[in-house]
C-alpha cells in the first residue's frame, strides 16, 4: 500500500450507514488483548461495487462473566474506487484530517475486499 497526503473529506454519515445492508459482518479476538481491547467486531456496508462502509466496535473480555462488553472505542474506514487502478480508504482523524491510504488495483472495491482486505482486517 501507498501512502498519498492528507485531505478532507466527510465520512460517511450515519443515518446513510442505517440506510444499507449489512453486506459482511464477524469478531476478530485478540489473545492478550489488542491496541483498542480484547476483541472487535466489523460490520461491513455496500453503498455500490466500488463503495464500502466499515464500522468497527471495540471490545473487552471480563473474565467473572465471561463474555465481551463493548469498552466505547469504535473505528470506521470508507473505501470508494477514484480511477481505474485506485481505490482510496479514508480513517478517522489523528490530528484533524482523516487519514488516507490509496490502494493501486484493478480490481473493484468489492473484489479487493473480499480477497485482501477481509483477510488482513481477521488477522488482526
Amino acid at each position: 500500500m501507498v501512502v498519498v497526503g492528507l485531505q478532507a473529506a466527510p465520512a460517511v454519515s450515519a443515518a446513510h450507514v442505517s440506510d444499507k445492508q449489512v453486506t459482511d459482518k464477524f469478531m476478530v479476538k485478540y489473545p492478550g488483548g489488542g491496541q483498542s481491547g480484547d476483541a472487535a467486531t466489523y460490520k461491513v456496508y455496500k453503498y455500490a461495487l466500488n463503495h464500502f462502509y466499515i464500522h468497527t466496535y471495540y471490545y473487552n473480555y471480563n473474565k467473572k462473566t465471561k463474555k465481551y462488553y463493548r469498552n466505547g472505542a469504535s473505528d470506521w474506514m470508507d473505501l470508494k474506487k477514484i480511477t481505474a487502478n485506485k481505490i482510496r480508504i479514508l480513517s478517522p482523524p489523528m490530528e484533524g484530517k482523516p487519514y488516507v491510504d490509496i490502494v493501486y488495483t484493478k480490481h473493484s472495491v468489492t473484489w479487493y475486499y473480499w480477497n485482501d482486505l477481509r483477510k488482513q482486517l481477521k488477522k488482526g
